[in-house]
Order: structure tokens, then C-alpha cells, then sequence
């Protein structure tokens, strides 16, 4: 067992890990003391993005998912329940997989969330794909959180982040290498991380027009490490905003 990025690995066999991610989410829902206020489908849905995208990022498959929701079953539970299901059925997760727990005992007056994704990875696809020196490292997608994301990609549709459905069609492709979704820590903690776990140095290209400590929400971004000849190949995937930000070394 050992701790990989923010997933847990467990050895099945020779050559498969089951592989554990989670999230939470508090205080993002329609209760009365929710401080960002959203439907409760919506809150769903980006509560089980995010542990479905790191799991996606290293080439894993959802086998099942756990939601332990701080609300009621009815009505606030059922609503964030669709959501849970509106994610899965977007990268084509049967909702069998699907299992919980709500707070039917206590009235709460804020909104939790916490979703919990087991799956299967092979052992040679972390391999693989491990980031190498002489890679470029890509940002896709904006780091938004809060009111940020609310007003602009909720409501707006500016289509500045990445989703799960490109996250999935992406890590398919030989041509992309490591892949990490970028967290509340923002982008250059993931950055900096990134290459000093695996034993490499990163040069950061100076005069980026973003916020390198931003916090990315649920998962709103993400580091793509590839070489620059398939940069080309990339972009024609992607709608998301693309940008160069830095070599490993």
C-alpha cells in the first residue's frame, strides 16, 4: 500500500493497484448557512469530479463510488445524488456502481459532501507514463473556485476548465504523458511537486499571465507533462485555454 499523488494504491496482483481518491465539499449547496449558493445537483456533480478525474488522470476505472452526505435523503440528498450520476453517466459509469449515506437523524443547516471513488489501475500505465526530463509541462484550463466559478463557467459557460469527458478522451492517447489535476494548493505547489518527487527540476517560464497560487476548486485545471513536437496534437483535442508553463530538467 503507499500513497501516490493524492490516491491511494493498494496491490491487487502482479500487475493491478486498486486505487482510492476522494474529496469533500462543505458549505457549497442550497442549505441556509451555505456560503457559495448553488443547486444541490450542481454541488454533486463537481464533489464527484473531482476523485473521478484524479483517478481518470492516471488511466484508472471507476468500479465504485461512495457518497456520505452531511444533508438529509429527501430533498437535499436525492438532488446531489442526480448530480453524483450526471458525473459518472459523462465518462460512461454505470450508476450500479453507486452506494451512500445521508444524515437522516440531525437537521443541518449547511451542505456536505464526501465522495469517495475505488477503481483499477494497471501498474504499467503509472509506469508509463511518469514525467521525463525534457518534457514540456502544459496548463489546461483556468484555476476558478467560489463566486469565480459560479458566475463564469455555471452560469456563464465561459468553457475555461477542463471536464470529465476530456479528461477521459485525453489520458487515451499515447501522445500524453503525466497528467495531474491541479488542487486547492494552486499551480506551482503542483508543479514543484511534481518534479521533485520524481526525482527532476522544473523551469518555470516567467512573465505567466496567471496566478501560479490560485486555487484551482475542484480540480478546475491540469498539468499535462508531454514532449513539444505533440503540443500540435493536443491543442487539436482541446477547447479548453492551453498554455506552455514550464520544462522539466
Amino acid at each position: 500500500m503507499m500513497n501516490y499523488r493524492d490516491i491511494q494504491l493498494i496491490d491487487q496482483d502482479d500487475k493491478n493497484f486498486i486505487a482510492v481518491a476522494c474529496d469533500v465539499s462543505g458549505g457549497i449547496g442550497e442549505k441556509p448557512n451555505d456560503l457559495i449558493r448553488v443547486s444541490n445537483e450542481v454541488a454533486g456533480y463537481y464533489a464527484a469530479a473531482v476523485p473521478l478525474i484524479e483517478l481518470l488522470s492516471i488511466r484508472g476505472t471507476p468500479i465504485s463510488v461512495v457518497n456520505t452526505l452531511s444533508v438529509e435523503m429527501n430533498p437535499s440528498g436525492q438532488a446531489i445524488i442526480m448530480g453524483i450520476k450526471k458525473a459518472l453517466k459523462e465518462i460512461g459509469v454505470d450508476e450500479g456502481c453507486l452506494t451512500g449515506s445521508t444524515e437522516d437523524n440531525i437537521e443541518t443547516s449547511m451542505t456536505g459532501i464526501g465522495v469517495t471513488v475505488i477503481g483499477e489501475v494497471e501498474k504499467k500505465a503509472i509506469r508509463d507514463k511518469l514525467p521525463m526530463r525534457g518534457q514540456q509541462v502544459y496548463l489546461v484550463g483556468l484555476p476558478k473556485m467560489g463566486k469565480q466559478l459560479l458566475e463564469e463557467e455555471i452560469e456563464g459557460q465561459y468553457g475555461e476548465i477542463i471536464t470529465l469527458d476530456w479528461v477521459k478522451k485525453i489520458s487515451k492517447y499515447p501522445q500524453i504523458g503525466h497528467m495531474l489535476p491541479v488542487g486547492s494548493k494552486g499551480i506551482r505547489y503542483e508543479v514543484e511537486t511534481l518534479a521533485k518527487t520524481n526525482g527532476l527540476g522544473c523551469m518555470l517560464k516567467s512573465n505567466l499571465d496567471i496566478n501560479l497560487d490560485a486555487s484551482a476548486g475542484p480540480a478546475t485545471c491540469m498539468l499535462v507533462c508531454m514532449y513539444s513536437r505533440d503540443e500540435m496534437f493536443m491543442t487539436m483535442q482541446t477547447k479548453q485555454p492551453i498554455r506552455q508553463i514550464g520544462l522539466l530538467l
